[in-house]
């Protein structure tokens, strides 16, 4: 069972791509996901500047049941990836 840190959960059925599909947990807004922090690193960004520039800190973020999916959504535009996706 997934439980949110503030207590809100969603469910995703029928998606595009399956691994999509599942219980999301809401997360803590000031928390940066860890598929972020991983794009960061890899391309050589400042990761805590990166969020606090594109994070408008208003909305929470979801972590999938699986522990790698996420959304979250960004101030400036939308990008997706076979394991991470944001809202809009």
């Amino acid at each position: 069972m997934i439980v949110g840190v503030m207590g809100i959960n969603v469910e995703v059925f029928e998606a595009g791509e399956s691994e999509v599909n599942g219980a999301y947990a809401q997360q803590d807004p000031t928390i940066i996901p860890a598929g972020f922090r991983a794009t960061c690193v890899e391309m050589g960004w400042p990761t805590e500047a990166m969020w606090d520039k594109l994070n408008d800190f208003s909305r929470p973020w979801f972590l999938h049941e699986n522990g790698v999916c996420s959304s979250y959504r960004v101030a400036f535009h939308t990008v997706h990836s076979s394991t991470h996706f944001h809202e809009t």
